[in-house]
Formats: structure tokens, sequence, C-alpha cells
């Protein structure tokens, strides 16, 4: 019995059809694997304004942000492929977030979390159908806090992290409200220079207070106007020639190596710069070093450390006297155990 022609058609479609299936199926059953490097997982808000919950890094500070070095996924060949794709296009954005309402974080202490558990609930990675084998760390440490809210008083600093007089800068409102932890005394803002010189200006400048729990920057609700008085010292660029070096060295460090540098008036530069103003100046002059090398690290054999300023303290305190924009030379030296050697330490 012949068929028909419609008949072959449909055979030949099915044939197809069930093929095409096959290597569908034999595709999606061939699985393959994926590292993902350096992804960033970020710490949600608590519900809760009197609570702080923080990731802690591996030098024991809180942190809003950690990375995880690697995430090893393994999942059907296609979808492997759609997530490689999107890593080289950089268009993989994974937007890892912990909810700390969801984990239920309320209590204040120490407790940990499982990073595999929050790359699988990635939206990107469930979407791909994929499994998470493993990260990299596995967990991740994190403290709960519990804050007091307090009106504290608003403090200006540099960039250096130098305390602004009160009396040479006006913040408006001179106090704001946050929480924070019971011992914390006052928020602050800091200016760059070009914030110092606008804030002598006659229009003031906006700034967010904020203070630092444990390494983590918590910022206030609400902004300040700063506005620097007429009494503010205007800081110029000055200049020491010939500046006069001495070396600090740990007693005990003292005690068991020389420091052995090679050649100082080589390495300390002909003239140090920095900001001040006359009055400033000629104290500084006057000190009898103006940079010093603070040996403090008993590691034996070549180091390297910066030069620092020996800057006269009264003028510090009265904001008259800053580094310069850039760091002093670097001077090498080296640690030599006394017992190997018969020269004394002989400061320059």
């Amino acid at each position: 019995m012949f068929m028909t022609e419609p008949m072959k058609i449909k055979k030949i479609l099915a044939v197809v059809f069930l093929t095409v299936l096959i290597w569908v199926w034999s595709d999606l059953a061939l699985d393959d694997t994926d590292d993902l490097t350096q992804i960033p997982i970020e710490m949600g808000g608590s519900s809760d304004p009197a609570l702080l919950v923080s990731f802690v890094d591996d030098v024991g500070q809180l942190t809003e942000r950690i990375t995880i070095n690697t995430v090893k996924l393994k999942g059907p060949a296609v979808r492997i492929g759609e997530i490689k794709r999107l890593e080289r296009s950089n268009l993989l954005e994974l937007h890892l977030a912990l909810s700390p309402d969801q984990e239920g974080f309320i209590e204040p202490g120490e407790t940990t979390t499982r990073l595999t558990s929050i790359v699988k609930e990635n939206p990107v990675i469930r979407g791909l159908g994929l499994s998470v084998e493993s990260c990299v760390p596995s967990t991740a440490s994190i403290r709960i806090m519990r804050l007091t809210r307090k009106l504290l008083p608003v403090r200006c600093r540099d960039e250096t992290g130098t305390m602004i007089p009160d009396g040479q800068v006006m913040v408006t409102p001179a106090t704001v409200n946050m929480h924070v932890p019971e011992e914390c005394l006052a928020a602050y803002v800091t200016l760059s220079e070009d914030d110092l010189n606008r804030a002598r200006g006659d229009t003031p400048i906006d700034k967010i207070p904020f203070v630092d729990i444990d390494g983590r920057k918590k910022v206030a609700k609400q902004s300040v106007e700063v506005r620097l008085s007429e009494q503010a010292p205007q800081l110029e660029r000055q200049l020491i020639a010939g500046p006069k070096f001495c070396l600090v060295v740990d007693p005990v460090i003292q005690q068991e190596y020389e420091v052995r540098i090679s050649n100082v008036q080589d390495t300390v530069l002909s003239s140090i710069y920095f900001k001040g103003t006359d009055e400033a100046k000629r104290a500084y002059q006057n000190e009898p070093y103006h940079v010093e090398l603070v040996v403090d690290n008993r590691k034996p054999g070549q180091q390297a450390k910066f030069l620092q300023y020996r800057f006269p303290r009264e003028f510090v305190e009265k904001n008259q006297i800053k580094p310069w924009d850039r760091p002093l030379n670097k001077i090498d030296f080296e640690l030599v155990p006394r017992k190997t050697s018969s020269a004394a330490v002989t400061p320059p």
C-alpha cells in the first residue's frame, strides 16, 4: 500500500521534530560548570532604625559590603553558556543582597550566614536553572548592634583628619539626631580643600554629618550648612630648605637591631613643602628637626618607609599647619641584628 504525498510530509516532519527534541534534550542533559569571581554582596537596611547589621571583614572592621571570591556554578551546558556570554558582555548583574529582616537579625551579637544560600536565591541564577556548588568564602560573619538615638554636636575636620577648631567654623544646625552607639559623642563632616575655599565665601556649603562605627560609616538623615568664620587662617604653600632629619626608633627594636641608612642626604629632599601660616612657618623653621623616620616594625632586613613631618604641636592644634598634598620621600633602611653587628645606632 502506498502512502499519499501528505502522509509522507507528515512523517518527515514528525521525524525532524523528534530529532530536534533529542538534540535539545541531549544539550540540556549535558552539564557544564563556570566560576564567577569577585562578586559583591550588600547588607540591606533593617526596618528598625535602632539596629545596625553589618558584615565583619577579615580584620574585624564593620562594613556594608563584602566580596565573594569565587562562586562555582553547575548546570545545563546551554545555560552555562548563557551566563558566560553575559560575563563576556559585562551584562551579568547579580545584585546580591542580604536582608536583615528576612534573616531575622534582631538580637544584638555575632552570628554567621551561609553565602551559598544567598547566591542560590538570586533571580538570575534561579532563572537560568543553575545550581551553586560552592562559594569561597562559604560563610560571612555578621554583627548586630543595638543603637541609641542621641543628639550629637557636629565637628569639622579636613581631609588629613585634623580637627578644625570650633571657633573657626560655623555649623547650622550645630547638632543632629542620629542612632549611634551609646559611647558616640559627636558626628563629623570632612571638608576637602575645595570645600574649605568655598566655605570662606558668602554662601555656606551643605555637608552630611556621619559617624564611624568600628570602620563602618553611618550618615545622618539631614545635612548641615558649614561656613568658615572670618578669623579662620588662610594656609599658604610654605617651603623649608635643607630640612633637618632625625631617626626615631622603638626602644625594644633599638636594643636588638642596628638601623642602617646608606645615605640620608641623597634620600631626603633638599627642601620640603607644607601648608601653613607665616607664623607657623617661623615656628616650624625653629624646630630642632623638621622630618623624621619612625622605625617601629621588628622586621629584619631591607625596608622602606615614608618620612613624617615634625610639626610644632601648638600650630597643629590651631589648624595653622598641614602636610603638603604629596607625601614626603621614602627612606630605604636595613635592620641588622646586634649580635652580628659591632656598630651602634647612630642618628644622623
